[in-house]
């Protein structure tokens, strides 16, 4: 049981808000690993009162890809709620990647660290199992790196104009 929370907590799953979960690893060492939440419910902002009813069910597939060249796939399967005084509904809260979003945080910020390196975007894409779309969009995203200030002066040294007047010489 210790060595499930090491993993999930590895992957980036808070395993306080886990109720049931299954690894399944296939021949090429690519795994999926399907999760069920614990009902947690939530005061709605606008009548502050406890909601008590489930709309439905509906599953949300991430990639995650902590591990270069593997692909792991979190499905989840997540809860939809529903006030019984005023109706508003919204879904249950659960943090591993940004709001309509299919790829983690984590892989988001492995994303970006291979970015600093020399690598070629396809190459990035293809380790993380995202498109190589993605990786440039994000790479897009990040912020400007500050340039290098230049000097004042320039030297050339032994330059020479080509032109047909072989007696001009910079």
């Amino acid at each position: 049981m210790n060595d499930t929370k090491d993993i999930l907590s590895l992957l980036g799953l808070p395993s306080e808000q886990i109720s049931n979960y299954d690894f399944v690893m296939d021949k090429n060492g690519d795994s999926t690993i399907i999760i069920d939440l614990l009902d947690i419910r939530d005061h709605c902002s606008r009548c502050f009162e406890q909601s008590n009813i489930i709309k439905g069910y509906y599953t949300v597939r991430i990639k995650n890809s902590v591990f270069k060249h593997r692909k792991t796939l979190v499905i989840i399967r997540m809860r939809r709620y529903k006030w019984k005084k005023c109706g508003k509904t919204f879904k249950q809260k659960f943090y591993l990647a940004r709001t309509k979003k299919h790829i983690s945080k984590n892989t988001e910020y492995l994303i970006k660290e291979d970015l600093k390196e020399s690598l070629t975007f396809s190459y990035i894409a293809k380790s993380h199992d995202v498109s190589i779309n993605y990786v440039v969009n994000l790479f897009d995203s990040l912020p400007p790196q500050p340039r290098e200030k230049l000097t004042s002066v320039i030297c050339i040294d032994e330059f020479k104009f080509s032109s047909n007047n072989k007696e001009e010489k910079y």
